[in-house]
Parts: C-alpha cells; structure tokens; sequence
C-alpha cells in the first residue's frame, strides 16, 4: 500500500473514532474492550463548540461508567429559520421531553427555573474531592444566581459594558438611563454617539438582554415595564438610526471616536488586554460605566456556553463528572481564549503573563485597521480590570418570546404610532399576559 493511502486511510480511522466517541453512534462488537453497561447521558446544545466537542471526547474515551451523548438542536435549522433548532429544543423542553445535561446560554433559562426544571450545581461543587468554590471567580458565579442558588455553570464568561473617555461620560462606574441621556444632549457634535452600527432595534434588544432581571421577575411571574425608567430607556434608543447600511460614509469606531462623533464604545469585554486597546482609541484614560441601570451596576455576565443539570437527569453524578472536567486548570488553560476563564488560578495566571515582558517580542492587537502595540501591564491596570471584574452583576437573559411582544410595542412608538408613556402601558400589559401564562 502507497504512503498517501496508508495515510488517508489512518486519517479516516481517526475520524471515524472521534466521531463514535462523541455521537455513540458505534454498534459494540463482541470483543469490544468498552463495557456495554455505561450509564448514558444526553447532553443537549445547540453550535456544539470545539472545547466542548473535546472534552466530551476526552470523556467518552476515559471514563469507564459514564458516556456522553450529544444532540446539537443546530441541526434543524433551515435557511428560512436559523433558530428552529432552538424552538424546536424548547419546546420539547415544555413538552417534558428533557435531556440530562442541557446548554442554556440561548433559552429562556429562567423559565425552567421557575418550573423547578434545574437542579442547584453548588452542592456538587461543596461535595467535589478536588474542586472547591475557592478554585471560582466567585463574584462571577454570584453573578449567576438566582435566589442564592446557581443553576448554571459556565468554563468561560464575558461582561457587558459600555466605556467611554471620563472627562466626557463622567469619572465614576454606572450610570442610569437619564444620566446617559444628559451626556448625548452635552455633545451634540457627537451624531452617532455609540457608534454608526448600533441601530433602535439593536440597542434596545441589547439593553433588554442585560436588563431582563430588571424587567421580569419569573419566580412570582410579574413584569415591570410601566416605569419612568423604560420609558426613558425607549426614548434614549428612539435618538439611534432605525436601521443600519454599509456606504461611502462608514467610519470604523476608531475613526469615529477621533472625529469626536463617538463618545461611547458598547460590547462585550472577553480579554484582559482589551484595555489598553480602548485607551489608544479613546487616546485618554477609560471609564467603565457599564449599560445604564436602575441601580447603576450594569456589568451583566455574558457566556456563550452555559450548562444546567435538569432534574430528570438519571444520574447527577455521571453528569457532573462531566461537568467538573471543563473547569480543571489544564482544559481551562488549552481553551482560555474563548473567553474569560471561571477558574480563579487559570484567570491570575493570565492576568500574571500579561503583566511580563512577552519573550518572542512585543505583541501588536488590531481592530478594524487600528492596531497597537501590547504593553505588559501595570498594577493599576490589573486594579481596573479586577474592579470591572468584581462589579458583575445579574447575566444576560434570553426570553425571544418576550422579545417579541417588546418590539412589536417599540415599533409604533419609533414610528410615532404612540407614546413612549402609551407603549409602555401595552407592552406591560402583553408581557404580563404571556409571564402569567408561562406561570401555569
């Protein structure tokens, strides 16, 4: 046999390998060495990532009682409905069709919640041999409770924030939605004051998103739109475009923020060295203000994998053996650049190798053309990242059920069909109907 087919041929085993670890797809033959008794879990998700894709296979092949069967609901999207696979998957969930292990990040996880659907990780976490909360950014899993209990947990995480220089947006965290509207009005020069790609639908989906605690409280099935503080939310997203285009005058955040047509940068932060980025585009210091709140702590926990054990799960155990692997020091180190790492050494000891000197030289960062050199950085930097860290407060939500009745009511007041007070009142109304009716 040639050495190309030798190797197509071993390229192809390999595959087909992985492939039945991780599907459980392979019919046991006789002499098969895997016993045939394993206790099997079903672990539901939806864009199955490649650390999660690994460790399950590392899982599959390694543990002699348990296995890991995926189901990625993405595979029912069609080219018409890119979220079938999520309807479909809750809706099986309400059905009473659950898995053992289930992603949240992309469901209306507080309504399983408040059906008492999930089970509390904490005692698995106090009963582990090896782990501890300790070994947690425990700020960050605070950020995730609901009624001191945590039914989610994640190996990575970002914050939501807004940022801006401070002698403009103010010197202080936090900020309400009439104090951000009081800086728009003070810069008038500035026409696209949170960049020109954030249009009324997107910010206020945005704003929603991080707010939702705000706004809903699931467990006693109540709703809080009719206030002074979403009316004003509505009228501060009303001043944005109601749509965005690519053309001859697209400016990149940078370039806006030059020209002093941006004010405000609004994102997601996921790496520790993004600050000095933000101080080069700025050409100042930077202030963490956080998206407006009530309360004025709008740092919101953000992770695009989120897992809850469902209390149909047949055997917890086998599940969070499963689980605890995704936060052991070596798989948070080989995959920490998905984001934030939750494991509370792996995170210092990122924080610590940007504070040296880089060995193979200096590191450059670009964003859209705008590039900068990486500095190690400084204690002060450090304080600032571990204040931003220790602020996050409360998590993004994702209720798209609810969504919906928000922006049906939004569209006739950015259409000047009504009132901000008037929408306010129906989308309350509607809202409250649909979170009764979940309720039941």
């Amino acid at each position: 046999m040639k050495k190309n087919t030798v190797q197509i041929v071993s390229t192809v085993l390999v595959l087909v390998v992985l492939t039945t670890a991780l599907y459980g797809c392979q019919k046991p033959s006789d002499d098969d060495s895997e016993p045939s008794d394993r206790i099997v879990l079903t672990l539901a998700t939806f864009n199955l990532d490649m650390s999660i894709r690994t460790a399950v296979v590392s899982f599959n092949t390694t543990n002699p009682k348990y296995r890991i069967d995926v189901i990625d609901y993405a595979e029912f999207n069609t080219d018409d409905d890119w979220r079938a696979g999520l309807t479909r998957l809750s809706t099986e969930m309400i059905s009473g069709n659950i898995p053992d292990i289930i992603d949240v990040a992309n469901l209306p996880f507080n309504h399983y919640v408040a059906k008492g659907m999930l089970l509390d990780i904490y005692p698995l976490i106090e009963s582990d041999l090896v782990l501890k909360r300790s070994d947690f950014i425990e700020t960050v899993l605070c950020a995730a409770e609901i009624n001191g209990e945590l039914y989610r947990i994640f190996p990575f995480f970002s914050v939501g924030m807004m940022l801006g220089n401070p002698q403009i947006v103010g010197s202080y965290p936090g900020w309400n939605i009439n104090e951000i509207k009081a800086v728009l009005e003070a810069n008038p020069d500035a026409d696209y004051p949170v960049g020109q790609m954030l249009t009324k639908p997107s910010l206020l989906h945005a704003l929603f998103m991080y707010g939702i605690d705000e706004y809903v409280d699931y467990s006693a099935g109540t709703v809080n739109f009719d206030n002074d503080e979403f009316i004003s939310l509505l009228e501060f997203v009303n001043a944005l475009p109601t749509e965005f285009t690519y053309g001859d005058d697209f400016l990149h955040e940078h370039e806006l923020i030059a020209a002093g047509r941006q004010i405000i940068v609004a994102g997601i932060l996921s790496n520790l060295d993004d600050i000095q980025l933000y101080r080069a585009m700025f050409g100042s210091d930077i202030v963490f203000k956080g998206m407006p709140a009530a309360n004025r702590n709008g740092f919101p926990l953000f992770s695009n994998t989120s897992f809850a054990i469902t209390a149909a799960c047949k055997d917890v155990d086998g599940a969070w053996a499963f689980l605890r692997t995704l936060f052991l020091e070596d798989w948070q180190n080989e995959f920490s650049w998905f984001g934030l790492p939750v494991n509370k050494n792996v995170f210092d000891s990122k924080l610590k190798e940007l504070m040296i000197e880089n060995e193979y030289g200096p590191r450059t960062k670009s964003v859209d053309g705008f590039e900068i050199e990486i500095k190690p950085l400084t204690q002060s930097d450090v304080n600032q990242i571990m204040e931003f860290v220790n602020s996050v407060s409360g998590s993004v939500g994702q209720d798209e059920a609810l969504w919906a009745i928000i922006y049906e009511g939004a569209i006739d007041f950015f259409s000047r069909k009504s009132s901000a007070q008037d929408t306010a009142r129906v989308i309350q109304s509607r809202a409250s109907i649909y979170i009764s009716e979940q309720n039941q």
